[in-house]
């Protein structure tokens, strides 16, 4: 199953482009020399990672890449639907029930623009599928509670009419007109459903920036560091515990 991190210690996923930390995009098992600068002055302490960047900014990061996934399944359907719509109108003009008398290379260009966007991938994870895929995972965490945003390869290969279209322009034929038009439906109900996952993503993209803005404009806390008020406790059980010496009596 591929997933976004969110643990710091994720080393990658087995495809080009692999996802680390909280979905940041780096080659597998990399080493990342951390920052020889001046330490950071954020108010974020507590959650900077190594290489300076907060959970909160590698999260991000991880909804951005989801976000770019997004929008180029919704930009291949669209134009899917642009090709179906142009095999239509000869169709309409004519008023024949076939998407009616394309000569052999017409056909052919339907057939291989139609199979390079459903093939069409984002480093390495395809973009459409049968909706048998394992799915990306997001992990964030808003408002101190754990999110999983799931991202599958949208089903446009398993919609019936479409793939109608496809057998029949490979099997270099007219494809029927009222299947063409059943295809582009199919079509435009997962652009719906990808849109709302897209809206999903942006809100939850404004809900993370706006929690980053919040911490750092926190005051700083100057607390005294836990490990010193351990030592004074140590040192007063063994005052109170263990013998104490006696001054020597000269004879």
């Amino acid at each position: 199953m591929r997933t976004f991190h969110t643990y710091i210690k994720a080393c990658g996923v087995a495809y080009e482009g692999h996802v680390g930390s909280v979905g940041r995009m780096h080659p597998s098992c990399v080493h990342t020399p951390a920052s020889l600068g001046k330490k950071d002055n954020s108010h974020d302490h507590s959650s900077r990672t190594f290489n300076g960047f907060s959970t909160t900014d590698l999260m991000l990061r991880s909804l951005d890449e989801g976000l770019l996934y997004i929008r180029r399944q919704i930009s291949g359907l669209s134009d899917s639907e642009v090709l179906l719509r142009e095999m239509i109108l000869p169709a309409q003009s004519g008023g024949k029930d076939r998407v009616g008398a394309h000569p052999t290379s017409r056909r052919k260009f339907f057939f291989e623009s139609l199979s390079s966007i459903t093939d069409g991938k984002h480093k390495s994870f395809p973009l459409f599928g049968y909706g048998q895929e394992s799915p990306m995972r997001i992990h964030l965490r808003v408002k101190s509670k754990r999110v999983t945003e799931t991202l599958s390869p949208v089903p446009l290969l398993s919609q019936a009419s479409f793939r109608s279209v496809c057998l029949t322009l490979g099997l270099n034929e007219d494809v029927d007109r009222r299947v063409t038009e059943a295809s582009i439906n199919e079509i435009l109900n997962l652009m719906l459903e990808t849109r709302s996952k897209e809206d999903r993503l942006i809100d939850l993209f404004s809900e993370l920036n706006l929690q980053r803005k919040q911490t750092q404009l926190l005051p700083d806390n100057k607390k005294q560091p836990l490990p010193g008020f351990f030592k004074i406790l140590k040192n007063r059980f063994h005052k109170s515990v263990l013998p104490r010496t006696r001054p020597v009596v000269p004879v």
